[in-house]
């Protein structure tokens, strides 16, 4: 009788491993478009929203393409970490963290801009004030 049982265990315990080492299927790849990841540090692709001449939709004058602007603020700050983009969508400027604007129920396009942060852009403490660093495309 303890011989059937030790069996009958045995037999369980191989029909569960067994069980649990069925082929998986792998994972089916994702539909839409591919992401392309450019190099960091290399010059990012033209830009939309911008007119032949260099200049820009956003309605600031005085970006050249393919460089930063800084725009100041009265912000005060110690750190890069205390400035935050000021709205959630295609921000311009910077605000205190606690200023900060509740993005979680915003949906943004995936436009990259000129004369914004949304590409190549973002906060930054300059001289203890916050600054928005606003990149325009080659």
């Amino acid at each position: 009788m303890k011989q059937l049982g030790a069996v009958m265990l045995a037999l369980g315990l191989s029909l569960g491993l067994a069980a649990c080492e069925k082929d998986r299927q792998p994972a089916a790849e994702p539909g839409g478009p591919t992401v392309v990841v450019e190099e960091p540090g290399a010059t990012p692709s033209p830009v939309p929203g911008e007119d032949s001449a260099g200049g820009s939709e956003s309605g600031l004058e005085g970006g050249e393409p393919g460089t930063t602007k800084i725009v100041e603020t009265d912000v005060a700050c110690q750190s890069d970490a205390d400035c935050v983009a000021s709205s959630c969508c295609h921000p311009t400027t910077c605000v205190a963290l606690v200023d900060a604007p509740d993005c979680s129920a915003s949906t943004c396009t995936m436009d990259c801009r000129a004369g914004t942060m949304d590409c190549n852009g973002g906060c930054v403490c300059q001289a203890g004030r916050c600054a928005a660093q606003l990149w325009f495309a080659p």
